[in-house]
């Protein structure tokens, strides 16, 4: 069950990223299903950035039995740092114009965690 949850959480992770291509490529061919796609996709994000968190925290519970720092909280304190920068971001209250800048240049570091995670996990 533990590998399972985490696998999920790497998957949904992935259809996460995929936003932004998806919105690249509805720009270049004007699509109205791909807008729609778009949109749908827009409108579950932060839906499945709150499942992922709770995914996780559950993940790190049952495979630890607490939660403490560990390869597998890097990745989650990312998420979580990714959310706040959106919800602090879209409400000006920090950082207007840069914040999905800064949301999307966190993508490759999460990735990195994870690979670390999935690769070295007791290295921490």
């Amino acid at each position: 069950m533990v590998d399972a949850l985490g696998w999920l959480n790497s998957v949904l992770i992935i259809f996460m990223v995929l936003i932004y291509p998806l919105k690249r490529m509805y720009l270049k061919k004007r699509k109205p299903e791909l807008l729609a796609l778009y949109k749908s996709a827009r409108n579950y994000h932060p839906l499945l950035g709150f499942t992922i968190v709770l995914i996780g925290l559950i993940h790190g519970f049952m495979a630890l039995g607490t939660i403490r720092l560990h390869t597998g909280t890097l990745v989650l304190f990312t998420v979580i740092f990714m959310g706040c920068i959106t919800t602090f971001g879209r409400k000006k209250i920090l950082f207007s114009k840069t914040w999905l800048k800064l949301h999307k240049t966190l993508i490759p570091l999460l990735f990195v965690f994870i690979i670390i995670h999935i690769f070295f996990r007791n290295i921490i």
